[in-house]
């Protein structure tokens, strides 16, 4: 009896063995690999509610939603999927950016990002709180073009690019972020301890290294629409490139070469998706989706998981008690004007209301301010007719920008005005001041006519100003602002306004000739 017990053991331990010794089968036939991808969410927790014609409602677009409709794609997905995010991830909401980005990056390790590149907005906090995101994360930030000044390497908490191998194809997946930021951005000086490389030079620079290890190379992008077109043009072996920046809503890839261009659009609304096809034998991409690329966030065709719908209801009830509180009244349509292209310009309703707020709001010390100027790319939202909350505010001014009062030469004036006037665009609001401009002139001598107070400019003369501290640091390019002295910093401008809608509701503010472009 023993003995044909231990032959049973000897037999079962040779089929476990033979088990064991046999091959893994190859997978055979295309791989089909989906790349999901979201950009510019800036912290929009909560979308627009919409109304059916049979009278069912639904939410449209919020990070809870694009969570759920994630969590759908990856279900419904015939094959591996890649999840990228690429950038300006949490600020731009009250309740988004009072958390600093700490929800949004845990519901991402939950819902499986593979990786993400930062935006120039994922700075506005200080890069402090971008290494704590970046620390908290559990997958790679890939930013080749930033890297230390003292050092040229990419800082410790990020990484230049990854390799990712799928059932024997290498993807490479290399991250820029947007070259200007240091420009553009009210930390410009504790940006100083990083270089921002251009993204086309440091992609080129980059490449031949991950060709080496990679089969199909990704680039994840904030470095906008037009620049991507331009990194496809010169680089070829490129594959594909998710976008960001521009907000730009691509429902079919623009492709330019080999090359396949994607983006998302903005603020939570859309998650892209781009489903590739790739010859196992060659490594080859062979077809890739053509159309319908956006997939619609909404509450009635996404379950969110629950521990993140948790997460976002605690944060989102948290923001509502503060911004729900109506603090004042519009008797118009606070919107804005805009150019061609869709950027914002000129003088209108809503930027004249923040400049008289922040004339108005004089933290300029014993003397009183003669001029306040504000960017029209810092106003953000448009506000209705009708009742207005703090949130709504914070919407429309979602960078925590402080009013900074200096005193300013009327020639730095002038040049801070000619910098404005990009043409078509005039990228600044004006209170207690008017000027003329005109587009066939060269750059630097377009504007004309400037009256301070209802006389013309002294440009000897020094005046008292009223901006941001983002404009103070020389933000946008306005490096005479940096002529400024005795600064003083005030109030956070979304609250100097909300205090003088309270004062002055209801506010009807017009149009009334401060920007006039020359006929």
């Amino acid at each position: 009896m023993f003995k044909r017990i231990g032959a049973i053991i000897v037999i079962i331990n040779l089929i476990l063995l033979m088990a064991c010794a046999a091959p893994t089968p190859t997978p055979s036939g295309p791989l089909t690999v989906t790349i999901l991808h979201t950009n510019d969410m800036h912290g929009y927790l909560e979308g627009q509610i919409l109304k059916m014609s049979d009278g069912v409602t639904f939410e449209f677009g919020g990070l809870p939603h694009v969570m759920g409709t994630i969590a759908r794609l990856k279900q419904e997905a015939q094959g591996p999927v890649l999840l990228f995010d690429t950038g300006d991830l949490w600020v731009g909401t009250f309740a988004s950016n009072r958390d600093q980005g700490k929800t949004i990056i845990a519901a991402m390790n939950s819902i499986g990002y593979d990786a993400m590149t930062l935006g120039n907005h994922d700075f506005d906090q200080g890069v402090a709180v971008t290494q704590a995101r970046a620390r908290e994360a559990k997958f790679p930030i890939l930013i080749a073009n930033i890297v230390e000044a003292s050092s040229g390497k990419v800082p410790a908490w990020a990484k230049a690019y990854i390799v990712k191998e799928i059932e024997g194809v290498r993807f490479g997946i290399i991250g820029v972020g947007y070259t200007r930021t240091p420009s553009i951005s009210s930390k410009v000086k504790e940006l100083q301890a990083f270089k921002f490389v251009d993204e086309l030079e440091a992609l080129k620079q980059i490449l031949p290294e991950v060709k080496r290890q990679a089969d199909v190379i990704i680039v994840l992008s904030h470095a906008g629409f037009d620049a991507d077109q331009r990194i496809a043009e010169a680089l070829p072996d490129i594959n594909v490139i998710v976008g960001g920046h521009t907000h730009t809503e691509l429902r079919m890839p623009k492709v330019i070469g080999n090359t396949i261009i994607v983006q998302a659009g903005s603020k939570a609304q859309n998650v892209g998706r781009l489903a590739l096809t790739i010859d196992r034998a060659t490594k080859k991409i062979t077809d890739y989706t053509k159309s319908n690329l956006l997939i619609a966030a909404v509450s009635n065709k996404a379950q969110t998981p629950k521990e993140i719908a948790e997460m976002f209801n605690k944060l989102i009830e948290e923001g509502r008690v503060a911004t729900r509180k109506v603090i004042g009244e519009t008797l118009i349509d606070l919107v804005r004007a805009y150019t061609p292209d869709g950027r914002s310009t000129g003088e209108y309703p809503s930027g004249n209301l923040v400049v008289d707020a922040m004339l108005w709001a004089n933290q300029a010390g014993d003397t009183p301010a003669d001029v306040a100027m504000h960017n029209n790319a810092g106003i953000r939202a448009d506000i209705p007719k009708g009742p207005i909350t703090y949130g709504q505010l914070y919407e429309m001014l979602p960078f925590d920008n402080v009013l900074v009062a200096m005193d300013l030469k009327g020639e730095h004036i002038k040049a801070v005005l000619e910098v404005a006037v990009s043409c078509p665009r005039v990228n600044t609001l004006v209170a207690g001041m008017s000027f003329t401009y005109d587009c066939s002139k060269p750059a630097g001598s377009r504007v004309s006519n400037i009256l301070i107070r209802g006389k013309p400019i002294d440009l000897q003369k020094v005046y008292r100003v009223q901006t941001i501290d983002y404009l103070a640091n020389g933000g946008d390019g306005q490096i005479a602002f940096r002529e400024g002295t005795n600064l003083i910093y005030g109030d956070p401008v979304v609250d100097v306004v909300a205090a003088y809608v309270t004062k002055n509701s209801p506010v009807n503010p017009k149009v009334e000739g401060r920007i006039v472009e020359a006929r």
